[in-house]
């Protein structure tokens, strides 16, 4: 999960669209929100507290159940335990285990598949899975990629790679145009640096200066020096959404003289999936074949590359407008997406493929056990802190509705209140689901 959604926080667009950004499509945020219940967009306190009441409760359901997972894996590793105890005697492992995993197996797919939130499946990875599956494969138009299966066969092929907009000097520098030129501007967005050049600035010089003035301005892009010494600068997101544009002011090194430079737009990666055209936003592709909605992440050099694929999370709007969105990823809890990419001996691909039939077997099953419980324990813990950050801000918003009450008039609005303490624990919320494995 993490390496998907390092692309999207970093990709301006969708983070708008998504995440937390500045402008918000309400057309968007509804097809996307499958919580009917949830209001969106500029809201009061009592819808504000509803969304924390209903994410509590959605959480609350997701960690009961996933406990009553964890008690059953607890019950299969120390069945499995019992029967390793006996590996030395010379019989074969007692029937009856691998019937009572397969039970087992059977009670962890019936929780993960009826756990539910007002029509919203929670366990069976319907929010915010991510694909155990990724691995190369052919990227060229045309050609077949691999199938990744799970609920759905997604038959993937990359048509189109995302590339960033960039600008390439007019001419090489030299020394002499370099003590010809007196400013470099550059601009994205609102923001613009004008960096005045030295007297005796050199090529190296001039490429680390103009990235210090960058840097210093937040400004995303990378200065660099082409192979035939032309300056180059490129914007370090993907896509045709992140733009920019540059002068020079005496020479052609940038552009024509007091002229805007000509930029060669990022692509926005597009592909064939299933057979049906899907454009893409930066690396990212957003694939809606049904109820469910895709992002597919593409990572890779030439025609080879990975995917990354990931159901769409709920989203809980957790201020008083659409600017403040915290995602909930819950990942599957079917047997067939535990244990997953454990290494042994019987090449159990997960929890479900594990069958008993031999002493290698029952050790190779206690790897996979261990190793889900692991999984399961990790999501419960990540779901109570998101859990209990909601708890935190609905007493915050409480407080603030007091003190209002208290003040009579209106010197001390709650949405004040709100901004004034909600920065630092929106940090810590959007850290730790960012930092999610």
């Amino acid at each position: 999960m993490r390496q998907v959604y390092s692309e999207l926080k970093g990709n301006t667009t969708l983070q708008n669209r998504i995440n937390h950004g500045r402008s918000y499509s309400d057309q968007w945020m509804t097809q996307l929100m499958t919580v009917p219940e949830l209001s969106y967009g500029v809201i009061d306190i009592t819808q504000l507290l509803q969304n924390y009441e209903i994410g509590v409760s959605l959480l609350q359901i997701a960690v009961e159940n996933l406990g009553r997972i964890e008690n059953i894996l607890e019950s299969m590793s120390i069945a499995l335990d019992k029967q390793w105890e006996q590996s030395q005697d010379d019989k074969p492992p007692e029937r009856g285990v691998h019937a009572l995993l397969e039970f087992q197996k059977m009670c962890i797919r019936e929780i993960a598949s009826n756990s539910s939130f007002k029509g919203k499946s929670l366990l069976d990875g319907n929010i915010g899975l991510q694909s155990r599956n990724s691995r190369g494969f052919k990227a060229l138009a045309g050609a077949q990629g691999e199938k990744y299966t799970r609920n759905e066969n997604l038959d993937i092929v990359m048509t189109r790679k995302a590339t960033h907009s960039e600008v390439i000097g007019v001419v090489p520098l030299t020394p002499d145009l370099i003590r010809q030129e007196s400013m470099i501007l550059i601009r994205e967005g609102d923001v613009e640096i004008r960096y005045e050049i030295a007297v005796d600035e050199t090529e190296q010089t001039l490429v680390r200066h103009i990235q210090d003035a960058c840097l210093k301005q937040d400004m995303d892009l990378t200065i660099f020096l082409s192979e035939d010494h032309r300056l180059g600068i490129r914007h370090n997101q993907w896509g045709s959404m992140h733009r920019f544009t540059a002068m020079s002011q005496n020479t052609a090194i940038v552009s024509i003289p007091f002229h805007w430079a000509h930029v060669h737009l990022g692509h926005d990666c597009a592909g064939l999936i299933n057979g049906q055209p899907v454009d893409g936003n930066g690396r990212v592709l957003i694939y809606e074949p049904s109820d469910n909605q895709y992002l597919i992440l593409w990572e890779g050099e030439h025609d080879q590359g990975t995917v990354e694929i990931m159901y769409m999370p709920v989203f809980i709007q957790t201020g008083l407008d659409i600017h403040d969105v915290i995602p909930v990823y819950i990942r599957s809890c079917l047997p067939q997406d535990l244990g997953c990419g454990v290494e042994n001996h019987n090449q159990f691909s997960s929890l479900d493929s594990v069958r008993i039939d031999s002493w290698q077997s029952v050790y190779d099953a206690r790897l996979l056990v261990a190793y889900s419980q692991v999984e399961v324990r990790n999501q419960m813990r990540i779901l109570q802190k998101q859990k209990h950050t909601f708890q935190e801000l609905a007493m915050m918003v409480l407080d603030g509705v007091k003190l209002e009450q208290l003040l009579h008039t209106n010197p001390f609005p709650v949405s004040h209140y709100f901004e004034i303490h909600q920065a630092d624990a929106m940090n810590q919320i959007l850290n730790n689901v960012f930092h999610q494995k």
